[in-house]
């Protein structure tokens, strides 16, 4: 076992956590994510995306299959123009779960996180950051910071953050000197037991993943979704940051009102009709319709670096119980790692 402040913090097995992936990280994965020994949370947004109804339904079908596991909720902050008044935030404290990862918008948001804690003390609020400022915010009023480099898949600022290998480092140093310790999670490139490795190695706590989990069985994104995925022999070279895809999407304002981009697959043909920021002012109304009905060879598959290292769909017990016995290997050279080097004092 892996037992680091995170595992002590939340009450689960496995310092694994799988990324809150609005729409794709629903009920049935966050139970099975729980139920592994993880950390299952399901990606709502906010209650423009998904209302309270649904809300309800998800949490019911993940606590079904939780088997007692480590559950709680992403959302979008950028999306939730009501605050502490957005119905499905406050539907989600009401069902007072582990954990709320609270992401895009405020680093320091205290009305939110005054709410959560009024509503259900015992719920640990995680908030995702990018940069070490926001780290240091964030730590304020935060119970674990989620640390998000630039390999990761989806929405961030992978325009001006850095990789994990220098950020979690960093942002370690400025909580120390800011007298803060609280618990990090790497995310962003993380797929692997050698990820979460290396995560606990930089100084993180635990490790979130989005691109592994994505292409997961429970997953509920589409199979042709999962496909393009899968098919992706370079995940580097692959995939870029744009914010073309958020301009003809019609939920894409709240990102780009926020300043965020997104890493998606780069042989987009919307991409391809509207590679550069001034290229954006031609897009149509028609463009957004046609956007609004094609098929994943048009739309964002938004997927991380990783990409290219991820050959096939299994389930997130799968994932979880390999992610930790390669950890556990790399980490114990001894236990009988294939890694090419030793240790000796």
């Amino acid at each position: 076992m892996l037992t680091t402040p995170l595992t002590e913090l939340l009450g689960c097995k496995h310092p694994v956590v799988c990324a809150p992936m609005c729409g794709f990280a629903m009920g049935a994965m966050a139970g099975a994510v729980a139920a592994s020994g993880g950390v299952g949370l399901i990606g709502i947004g906010a209650g423009s995306i998904f209302g309270p109804e649904r809300v309800e339904k998800e949490w019911s079908i993940a606590k079904e299959s939780a088997q007692g596991g480590v559950l709680g909720f992403g959302l979008l902050q950028s999306f939730m123009s009501e605050g502490v008044s957005d119905p499905s935030f406050q539907k989600i404290v009401s069902l007072k779960p582990d954990c709320i990862w609270l992401s895009f918008g405020d680093s320091c948001p205290n009305e939110l996180v005054d709410f959560i804690k009024k509503g259900s003390p015992k719920t640990v609020v995680l908030i995702q950051i990018f940069t070490p400022p926001e780290a240091v915010s964030a730590s304020k009023v935060a119970d674990a910071l989620v640390v998000q480099g630039c390999d990761a898949g989806g929405h961030g600022r992978q325009d001006r953050t850095a990789s994990l290998m220098t950020l979690v480092p960093q942002i370690k140093s400025d909580l120390k000197k800011a007298g803060r310790d609280i618990p990090v999670v790497a995310t962003g490139g993380v797929f692997s037991g050698a990820g979460l490795a290396a995560s606990l190695a930089l100084g993180a706590d635990g490790a979130a993943m989005g691109t592994r989990f994505a292409v997961a069985e429970e997953s509920n994104a589409a199979d042709a979704y999962k496909q393009r995925i899968i098919d992706c022999e370079d995940g580097i070279t692959g995939t870029t940051h744009s914010t073309t895809w958020d301009h003809l999407a019609i939920v894409g304002k709240g990102f780009i009102d926020g300043g965020y981009t997104g890493r998606a697959l780069s042989d987009s043909t919307a991409l391809c009709k509207y590679p550069t920021v001034e290229s954006l002012a031609a897009i149509t109304k028609q463009d957004i319709d046609d956007y609004s009905k094609a098929d994943y060879k048009t739309k964002a598959v938004w997927t991380g670096a990783s990409s290219g290292l991820i050959d096939s769909t299994t389930s997130c017990s799968d994932i979880i119980s390999s992610t930790i016995k390669e950890a556990i290997e790399i980490l114990s050279p001894s236990s009988g790692s294939s890694l090419r080097f030793s240790v000796s004092r």
